[in-house]
């Protein structure tokens, strides 16, 4: 039987066969060969399905972390948005300081004179 075969009557099983034969064969390769993870990693990931299965750990529904992370993501977009307008106040913050201490007079003018010198080179 080549695999194209083997798939096909896998996926005839019943599904808790098809859950079996995908742990047999989860299990059957080498930890190395495992996306590279390591030994350690390999352990923990062990150990938390230990903990599910015996009732130590509870699981979260897939809707209800697609729900946290999209109230996560609008949140973090909230927070972005404070942060772009808390920095543009201190932009005009310190704008302000630079015009009280006559910074941007002297910005100004320096950007006036480098006009005025481009200016010239197109002649």
């Amino acid at each position: 039987m080549n695999k194209d075969e083997i798939l096909r009557v896998a996926l005839a099983l019943p599904e808790d066969e098809r859950e079996d034969l995908a742990y047999a064969l989860l299990e059957s390769i080498s930890a190395d060969a495992v996306s590279g993870l390591s030994y350690a990693s390999l352990q923990e990931i062990e150990r938390r399905i230990r903990d599910v299965e015996a009732g130590l750990e509870k699981t979260v529904p897939w809707e209800e972390v697609k729900a946290r992370l999209e109230l996560n993501q609008a949140e973090r977009a909230r927070l972005a948005r404070e942060m772009a307008a808390a920095d543009a106040a201190a932009w005009d913050a310190q704008l302000e300081r630079d015009i009280a201490d006559g910074k941007l007079k002297l910005l100004v003018e320096a950007a006036r004179r480098g006009n005025k010198d481009d200016d010239s080179s197109d002649v």
